[in-house]
Order: structure tokens, then C-alpha cells, then sequence
């Protein structure tokens, strides 16, 4: 390894980096990164980013132990693009929610969004797998939802709401369905649709989906 390693920086493939505080060896040209990586079998490269995901968690938890590693933190966003890229969807999602998260707090909605339906789409192909989710894809599908209203997107964040409350036992749990339709009345309200306009809502009310208490209070 160590003599391969020699080689590739000798050919100025891979240069020194990072100085004394962060030792490391990167790529000379984005472009050489980009095609090396294109060459690799599927199953390579899905292997390359797995191991690069356990590195950076691996770096994490020193960190996090008070114990100072090379290189800086790794990122919720770090993490959900290498498992997503090494095909582990199990390891992939709660990052990615992470991700999203993070990217919705500091005001990127386009970025959270684009990240939430990603991880709706591994969280369906976890559920169809028959494993057990390590997110609660309901609150998943309400913060896409959210944030599709934020970047105007008025359609999906009504489509979105309507997977939620789909996914909601209203006798199990009627406090959150009624959450769940209040939100989605306001999603019909910002939406420019001139269909449907509330006829959703009223069907689930009178299909015995109620508030809280029993009663409904107009705004």
C-alpha cells in the first residue's frame, strides 16, 4: 500500500495536503477524481464509499470522545451521500433526515427538500423490504412537505400531505391526524389549485377522522 502510495504521488496523481494539523493526500485534478471514479465497477465503487462512511464515523466518535482526530468533523450531509452511494440504505437514511435537518435549520429549503424526498425513497424501499425503519417516516413526509411549501412548490407539499395522512391510523392516534389535516388545510389554502379545494378534508372529517375534544374551531 504504502509503495502504490509512494507511486501515485510521485506521478503528481495524488499531492500532499492539508500541512501538519490535517496530513493528507488528495487528488491533483477534480477531473482525474471525477474519472477514476466513473471507472470503477458498480461494486467497487459502492465498497470505496462504504469504507470512506466508516471512516468518517469512525472519526466522529473520537471526536465526539474528546479525542482529536486528523482531518475536521464529518457532516450528517458527509455521511448520507457515501452510505447512499455504497447502496446501504439502512445507514443512509437516518443521515440523510439528519441532513435535511441541518440544511432546514440554517434556511436552505431547496436543499432540505431535495434531501427529505430522498429519504422518503429509501424509506420505501426499507418498508418494502420488511425492515424496520430507523426513522419515523410520517414526520419525514410532513417536513418535505413543509418545506416544498417554502420553495413554493405548493403541489407536492398537498401530495406529500396526503401520504401523511394516509399513513395515519386516525383511531390509533386522532391527535396527530388532526394535526396532520390542519396542516393540510393550510396547504390547500397556499396552493393554487382550483380543485379539491377542501372537499379532501371534509371527506376525512365525515369518514369520522375529528380533532382533539370532538369539535373543530374556524379560523
Amino acid at each position: 500500500m504504502r509503495a502504490a502510495l509512494r507511486e501515485v504521488v510521485d506521478r503528481r496523481i495524488l499531492v500532499r495536503a492539508g500541512g501538519a494539523d490535517d496530513p493528507h493526500v488528495a487528488f491533483q485534478h477534480s477531473l482525474l477524481r471525477e474519472v477514476i471514479h466513473r471507472e470503477l465497477l458498480p461494486a467497487e465503487r459502492a465498497q470505496v464509499h462504504a469504507r470512506y462512511a466508516e471512516a468518517l464515523e469512525a472519526r466522529g466518535a473520537e471526536m465526539a470522545g474528546g479525542r482529536q482526530g486528523a482531518g475536521p468533523a464529518p457532516t450528517a450531509a458527509d455521511l448520507a451521500y457515501h452510505w447512499d452511494a455504497a447502496g446501504d440504505d439502512a445507514r443512509a437514511l437516518p443521515a440523510m433526515v439528519e441532513a435535511a435537518r441541518v440544511a432546514e435549520s440554517s434556511y436552505a429549503y431547496l436543499d432540505a427538500h431535495r434531501r427529505y424526498r430522498r429519504a422518503i425513497e429509501l424509506s420505501d424501499r426499507l418498508a418494502a423490504s420488511g425492515a424496520t425503519l430507523p426513522v419515523d417516516p410520517i414526520e419525514v413526509l410532513v417536513r418535505a412537505a413543509e418545506t416544498a411549501v417554502l420553495i413554493g412548490e405548493y403541489d407536492s407539499a398537498v401530495d406529500l400531505g396526503r401520504r401523511a395522512i394516509a399513513g395515519v391510523d386516525a383511531r390509533l392516534d386522532p391527535e396527530r391526524a388532526a394535526r396532520l389535516l390542519e396542516r393540510q388545510r393550510w396547504y390547500f389554502w397556499v396552493a393554487p389549485l382550483e380543485r379539491e379545494t377542501g372537499s379532501t378534508l371534509l371527506t376525512a372529517l365525515q369518514s369520522g377522522m375529528s380533532a382533539p375534544g370532538g369539535t373543530w374551531t374556524r379560523r
